[in-house]
């Protein structure tokens, strides 16, 4: 799926792409560990950000890291 242009104030935002695809070939271990690479990148990118687009980044980092989280957690409720 290719990523959609993010705007913040009509302007175009650094593209965070992500493929299902790709995604769903991964075994678990390698998925929780994109959702953390996803949530660095986008941190990292709030840092260099412009001060309007900041927010949407660092939404994005919390939501890929509330994923691995989610993940984990019902990964270790299934194996009890």
């Amino acid at each position: 799926m290719p990523a959609l242009p993010a705007q913040v104030d009509g302007k175009n935002m650094k593209q965070l792409d992500f493929s299902r695809g790709e995604f769903v070939g991964l075994t678990f271990e390698q998925q929780v560990s994109k959702c953390r690479s996803r949530a660095a990148e986008a941190n990292a990118l709030a840092a260099g950000a412009r001060e309007e687009e900041t927010e949407q980044y660092l939404h994005f980092a919390a939501k890929w890291s509330d994923l691995a989280d989610e993940m984990e957690r019902f990964a270790k409720e299934r194996a009890e």
